[in-house]
């Protein structure tokens, strides 16, 4: 059993993707991080965010090891969402967004997932999956470009979910090195797509080498 000693020096001493906004965040809280359209997220904005929505995902029953898909084109949430994730060991599987429902079985059901959020306009190809997706658990909408458009029946949305998380604290949870913090995907031009795996120290080396 791991105890809290080894856990605070667990998260001092580790490679994982969710903790850089917060070590810079440490340094240089009120630098501009991101722009997005005509917002400006400052650092700590940014740390506090992904803090959210790693909350969000564990009040889901998501835990270290987890798979989530997102499909969706470039936005916040999805930032947000993969290093909160990282934060709490889980893993994002990003999917190209022009994939066809059969394409999207075959690499959902290869990685796993439990949790599955697309963006609202691409939401068709994704219902039309779903019934043959057989480890997601709950399903959810990305409101972006038609944020008015109705819920599915049974489905989540993670801008609602994230405004009525106000936990903006750490997570405490025991990550690794060697942990994958993404799986994604080949293309699948020649053979059927094949996963991809993405460690966190991976992701440290490249940002160091670039």
């Amino acid at each position: 059993m791991v105890n809290g000693r080894d856990i605070e020096h667990n998260v001092v001493r580790r490679m994982n993707i969710g903790d850089i906004p917060k070590r810079t965040a440490a340094r240089c809280p009120d630098r501009v991080a991101l722009v997005y359209g005509d917002r400006k997220i400052t650092f700590k904005e940014l740390n506090e965010n992904c803090c959210r929505m790693a909350h969000v995902f564990e009040g889901l029953g998501i835990r270290r090891g987890d798979r989530i898909t997102f499909m969706t084109h470039n936005c916040l949430q999805y930032i947000y969402s993969w290093m909160g994730a990282c934060k709490i060991g889980a893993i994002i599987n990003p999917l190209n967004f022009m994939l066809k429902p059969q394409e999207i079985e075959y690499i959902v059901n290869n990685a796993e997932s439990r949790l599955f959020f697309v963006e609202d306009v691409l939401a068709a190809a994704v219902l039309e999956a779903a019934p043959k997706l057989k480890s997601v658990e709950k399903f959810g909408i990305i409101p972006i470009t038609a944020p008015d458009t109705p819920l599915p029946e049974g489905w989540l949305s993670i801008d609602e979910l994230f405004a009525v998380t106000e936990d903006v604290t750490e997570p405490v949870v025991e990550t690794d090195d060697e942990d994958m913090c993404s799986l994604m995907n080949t293309s699948g031009t020649e053979a059927l797509p094949k996963g991809v795996m993405n460690t966190h120290k991976n992701f440290f080396n490249t940002l160091m080498s670039g």
